[in-house]
């Protein structure tokens, strides 16, 4: 069923500003909302797919040079305010709150229209860490809205410290971070000067007799566990496993 995530994040980088609401994106999935932030190039889509009872978020990942420049700024500010010592990727925050309530307003519509679907949010690469903010600002906003919602991300950086790891993992998102075998990205910004995964790995690890099998490695009292991705060696890591996940390219 991940792999359906990763389709939906592949679409992403389709030019869907052309398209208007009701267009199939994909099997069963209905474009219901395309949105681009030209000043700081967050871009992605709400649709829905009746046939899984689905609303999806999806945001796309860093597909130019200035996007490349708001992720090198790892200089972090507190977010969410009310959590005590949380802070998070700076960059990663503007880019998120140029369409917040904008996305909040447009999803929360589609879910109350249809109230028995789930929300699926995910992103790759900058998406992903988007995804994250998401899935938080969306539950602090409505706690009910986490029974119907869950996280779908591939090639996420780090996005906060600590305790944004922990109010991440204490709000209870069904959450499944997808890691393509030594793809470097989600060792990014480095754990040296503070930033976190949240959620376990999914990972998608090199065999040494198949192409790769996928493995679950859940966190340890909100630390990654090193029997997964964590244990790479930084010799290993590769530009080139960022761009895909399974056989479906990002």
């Amino acid at each position: 069923m991940l792999k359906v995530y990763a389709v939906f994040c592949g679409i992403s980088y389709a030019q869907l500003e052309s398209f208007g609401p009701g267009y199939m994106i994909f099997t069963g999935t209905q474009l219901i909302h395309y949105f681009e932030c030209s000043r700081r190039y967050t871009v992605g889509y709400v649709a829905v797919n009746h046939s899984i009872k689905q609303v999806i978020l999806a945001f796309r990942g860093t597909d130019s040079h200035q996007q490349r420049i708001t992720d090198a700024h790892f200089r972090r500010v507190r977010w969410p305010k009310e959590i005590k010592k949380c802070k998070v990727h700076h960059g990663f925050h503007m880019s998120y709150n140029d369409v917040a309530d904008q996305l909040y307003q447009t999803t929360m519509e589609k879910l109350q229209r249809h109230p028995n679907y789930t929300l699926a949010i995910t992103g790759h690469s900058l998406g992903g860490a988007l995804a994250s903010l998401a899935a938080v600002d969306f539950a602090m906003r409505r706690p009910a809205l986490v029974e119907r919602m869950k996280v779908v991300t591939f090639g996420k950086p780090r996005v906060g410290n600590k305790s944004y790891v922990r109010h991440y993992n204490s709000l209870q998102i069904e959450t499944a971070r997808v890691v393509n075998k030594y793809d470097l990205v989600p060792h990014l910004p480095p754990r040296v000067i503070g930033y976190k995964q949240e959620g376990g790995d999914i990972w998608i690890k090199p065999h040494p007799r198949y192409h790769h099998e996928t493995v679950a490695y859940p966190q340890v009292d909100n630390k990654s566990n090193p029997k997964g991705p964590k244990g790479i060696l930084p010799f290993k890591f590769s530009s080139k496993d960022h761009v895909w996940a399974w056989n479906v390219p990002l």
